[in-house]
């Protein structure tokens, strides 16, 4: 016969694990995809990346590398997707000389703070279309 005690602790253990458990899977990714193109004539940006942070916890970031065509797919350390949160976003160019003045978006699109692209990743499915200017335009 197994002691009391023993099945309390059994018990126990399985009730602390179980909820290490739930609580290490309430966070989870969601698919977040999309493209980047210029306002003006629509044609894809071609090249480079997309960075999302978390506005609640910049530490926390999902990115994307820009295909030929514009398209995009976020993916972080957990895989592809990202947390569900309100980001705010940035988007860099490949830059074919390393100067920034030759860029071709405008410098404001490279930071969180002077982008103005904030996006809310919900469950599910999200599809964020981001629209950047060349340089010299105003927003």
């Amino acid at each position: 016969m197994v002691p009391r005690t023993s099945l309390f602790r059994r018990g126990g253990l399985l009730l602390i694990l179980a909820l290490l458990v739930v609580a290490g899977c309430g966070q989870k990714n969601h698919p977040v995809k999309g493209k980047v193109t210029f306002k003006e004539n629509g044609k894809p940006l071609g090249a480079g990346h997309v960075l999302f942070q978390l506005v609640s916890d910049p530490d926390i970031k999902a990115s994307g590398d820009i295909e030929e065509d514009g398209s995009y797919e976020l993916g972080n350390s957990k895989g592809m997707g990202a947390l569900a949160g309100e980001y705010e976003v940035l988007v860099q160019p490949r830059m074919l000389e390393n100067d920034p003045t030759k860029s071709p978006i405008d410098n404001r699109f490279r930071d969180f703070k002077t982008s103005g692209l904030k996006y809310t990743v919900k469950p599910g499915s999200n599809e964020f279309n981001i629209e950047v200017e060349r340089p010299g335009k105003k927003k």
